[in-house]
């Protein structure tokens, strides 16, 4: 994909979020084929998407902020975004990870259309088995809590601590972010095989990040296998550094 066109479609979406509506509209072709995502059906020119904008900007509150930006071989320029709205007092209504797609010509943006993707959300108890079978799937290597009264204990104490991501109601992804007043820390990140390679890593991690920055962290940690290469470049080139002047002591506590 060319400069140019990230720094398009980056523009347009830091235009949205600011509610300049045309600064976002000179980013697209006077006759823009664009989704429309409240009420449904299709809107086509800049008069129609303004107004649609309009309404939606009086209605709910969304931001959506690009994750990942890449040129598929059939053509379309795919953007996997967070999206979260909220309400007119502040509350969150959504938030979810969808596709968008587009058609760029000219240097400007001619169609879009918005593909559903990974729901990430906070594990329930009905997700344990789900959950348990996505580490056994994935080749995480086992430990003595990887069972239903490990995971439940792990949700009794702290509802927030295990993300999962989801595509069409099957789990595709896990994270636990652990938060203990001290430091926030990460275990179990893991993707099923067929869904890697795909950004869902690192939206479960920006995920993770989030909540434990709302929740006071100013240190993230990582516990990582030093043996599976692929898993150190993932943490390094998420911006993670490797300490080499500690070692992790472990004692396993008996009934």
């Amino acid at each position: 994909m060319s400069d140019p066109q990230e720094r398009l479609l980056r523009c347009a979406y830091e235009a949205f979020n600011a509610r300049d509506i045309e600064g976002a509209l000179t980013m697209m072709h006077v006759d823009v084929d664009w989704p429309n995502g409240m009420e449904g059906g299709r809107l086509h020119g800049h008069r129609e998407v303004r107004e649609y904008w309009r309404r939606q900007f009086d209605l709910i509150d969304s931001h959506v902020e690009p994750q990942q930006i890449e040129q598929r071989a059939d053509g379309p320029v795919v953007v996997t975004v967070r999206q979260v709205v909220r309400d007119g007092v502040g509350s969150v209504v959504s938030e979810n990870t969808v596709e968008h797609w587009y058609v760029i010509s000219e240097g400007l943006i001619e169609r879009m259309d918005v593909h559903d993707h990974w729901t990430i959300r906070s594990a329930i108890e009905e997700d344990i088995q789900s959950v348990l079978d996505l580490w056994v799937v994935a080749g995480s290597a086992p430990s003595v809590s990887d069972s239903p009264d490990g995971l439940a204990r792990l949700l009794a104490a702290d509802p927030q601590a295990l993300l999962v991501a989801e595509l069409g109601g099957v789990l595709t992804g896990s994270l636990i972010a652990a938060w203990d007043g001290w430091r926030g820390s990460f275990y179990r990140l893991a993707v099923s095989p067929e869904h890697r390679r795909k950004g869902l890593a690192t939206m479960l991690l920006r995920e993770g990040e989030r909540r434990l920055r709302e929740r006071g962290a100013v240190r993230l940690t990582a516990i990582v296998a030093d043996d599976d290469p692929t898993a150190m470049s993932f943490w390094e080139a998420a911006g993670y550094t490797r300490q080499h002047d500690r070692t992790r002591f472990v004692r396993l506590v008996e009934d």
